[in-house]
């Protein structure tokens, strides 16, 4: 991967959000529509601190949970890998389907590329941990984030899930 690419990937998540599509979903074609560089640029102000608290209400299949809940927290822990993640989801299944995605996409060559600051922890297998020592992360916990709505019960849990983003404590 050339040095501009790389450059682009780690300051664009726009650019970013296209790249994790291509690598969860190989042979599938990605039409990229306003609607994600929407997205991408209100996560980027959560990012920057100018939102605390962010609500993403599209309808299902529109790449919601591949922007917020694979791309995002992939692209947030490659500059900041101290941070906590955590992402929730209405169903276990689903939630277990973005780790997956998460994952792929944190264990594949073109990411180590962009962050080669970032290993996986040998011990686990589930954190991603500074080359030069540092605390390790563990995508699924900590600090409440980018996700799925809080798990409901059945009763109350609406047919299309929302988003909600909430950035560092005392930011926005």
């Amino acid at each position: 991967m050339d040095r501009v690419l790389r450059a682009i990937l780690r300051t664009e998540l726009a650019f970013f959000i296209r790249k994790v599509f291509a690598a969860i979903s190989p042979g599938e074609t990605s039409l990229h529509n306003w609607h994600v560089d929407a997205i991408a640029h209100q996560l980027m102000r959560v990012h920057a601190g100018e939102c605390r608290r962010l609500l993403i209400n599209q309808p299902p299949r529109s790449l919601k949970s591949i922007c917020v809940s694979v791309a995002y927290v992939a692209w947030l822990l490659g500059h900041d890998p101290t941070r906590r993640v955590i992402v929730a989801s209405y169903s276990g299944d689903f939630a277990a389907e973005l780790h997956r995605q998460f994952r792929m996409v944190a264990s594949s060559e073109w990411y180590a590329a962009l962050f080669p600051a970032l290993r996986w922890a040998k011990e686990t297998g589930l954190e991603l941990i500074p080359r030069k020592g540092g605390a390790a992360t563990r995508p699924r916990s900590a600090e409440r984030s980018p996700g799925e709505a809080p798990i409901r019960s059945s009763s109350t849990t609406p047919s299309t899930p929302t988003r909600s983003i909430r950035s560092r404590p005392g930011s926005g």
